[in-house]
């Protein structure tokens, strides 16, 4: 666990840094004109510094998809779906607490919660 700590300390957060800032996942995008890959790698590296996941093949089982979906979606520029995200959230409401460390666990739950509120913009864009 003590390289999880170091990892966890040095890698980029950008949910836990940047959503201080702009208070929504969906600002911060906005805000650095982020595509479709660059944002859907910072979520990826996101989960990936907080130990959850340590491989592309992992963030696509967490995400309810295929393993080989982030690298695909990636090379394409596909944007996350509400679908993904749906799944994502729920499987990191899932993840047993011992799974992940004291530190990261107020990170993980800012992120769900970062989630979820991009998962309800995308429906009400979709309704108007």
């Amino acid at each position: 666990m003590k390289n999880a700590s170091k990892k966890w300390f040095f890698a980029p957060l950008f949910s836990a840094i940047l959503v201080v800032k702009f208070k929504t996942l969906e600002q911060a995008r906005h805000k650095y004109n982020m595509t479709n890959k660059q944002f859907l790698q910072s979520i990826y590296d996101t989960v990936k510094a907080l130990g959850i996941v340590k491989s592309q093949y992992e963030f696509g089982d967490l995400c309810g998809r295929e393993q080989s979906w982030f690298s695909c979606a990636k090379s394409v520029n596909r944007k996350m779906t509400v679908g993904a995200m749906v799944s994502l959230a729920v499987s990191l409401q899932n993840i047993p607490a011992e799974r992940v460390s004291k530190r990261a666990r107020p990170h993980v739950k800012k992120l769900i919660a970062e989630i979820w509120k991009m998962v309800e913009a995308q429906g009400t864009r979709r309704a108007a």
